[in-house]
C-alpha cells in the first residue's frame, strides 16, 4: 500500500500490510494501553509518572513508526523535528492503513477532523 506522508518525504512510502506488520501494531498498541493504565493506577505520583510516560509513548511511537516505515537517517531527522499534532498524525495514518483503510479514506478523515477542529 503506498501511503504519503509528506512531512517525512514527498514520494509515497510502500507499506507492507503482512501479517508481520500488522502484528507488531497491536503489540505497539497494547504497550501503549498497558502504560496508560498504569499511569491511572498511579495517580498519587502523577507529575513524575505523566512525564514518564510521555517519554515512554514517544520512544516507542517514534520506534514503532521507524521499524515500519523503515525510515532513512535523514527521515528519522524529520520525524523527529515535528511537532506533537504532525508526530501524531503520522502514526495514525500508519496505523490506519495497517487496520485496512485505503489512502483515500485515511486522507478523508484527516481532512474532516481538520475541520471540525477549526470550528
Amino acid at each position: 500500500m503506498k501511503l504519503l506522508l509528506t512531512a517525512l518525504r514527498t514520494e509515497p512510502f510502500e507499506l507492507v500490510t503482512s501479517i508481520k506488520n500488522i502484528k507488531k501494531m497491536h503489540a505497539y498498541q497494547l504497550e501503549q494501553t498497558k502504560t496508560l493504565e498504569d499511569l491511572k493506577e498511579n495517580n498519587e505520583i502523577a507529575d513524575q509518572f505523566v512525564s514518564e510516560y510521555e517519554i515512554k509513548y514517544l520512544e516507542r511511537a517514534e520506534a514503532f513508526i521507524k521499524e515500519i516505515l523503515l525510515l532513512s537517517d535523514k527521515e528519522v531527522e524529520k520525524l523527529e523535528s515535528l511537532d506533537r499534532t504532525e508526530f501524531m498524525m503520522v502514526q495514525s495514518k500508519i496505523i490506519l492503513s495497517l487496520q485496512g483503510y485505503d489512502s483515500e479514506t485515511i486522507e478523508k478523515i484527516f481532512s474532516e477532523n481538520k475541520q471540525v477542529s477549526k470550528k
